[in-house]
């Protein structure tokens, strides 16, 4: 099976916190400012999280899936290499 890409483009906008969140930048920040009201500009400054309803799209192009293992699985996988 060939290895799984990053998209490229991906990961130059979105960023995971620490909490597995995913931050993004927000748009309509890079030209027509003058128009744009002091707290507006703020505002678009600041980076923004991901929604739920896109993380799944976000979490698919940055190649992010977790691995779900059973705790019982845990367990006995470390008492095997106790054991060894």
């Amino acid at each position: 099976m060939p290895k799984m890409k990053t998209n490229s483009s991906a990961k130059k906008r979105f960023k995971v916190t620490g909490s597995g969140k995913i931050k993004r930048n927000k748009a309509y920040a890079r030209h027509l400012m003058r128009k744009k009201s002091k707290k507006a500009k703020l505002q678009l400054s600041h980076s923004a999280i991901v929604k739920k309803c896109d993380e799944g799209l976000v979490k698919d192009l940055l190649c992010m899936y977790e691995l779900i293992i059973d705790k019982n699985f845990h367990l006995k996988f470390l008492f095997s290499l106790l054991m060894m």
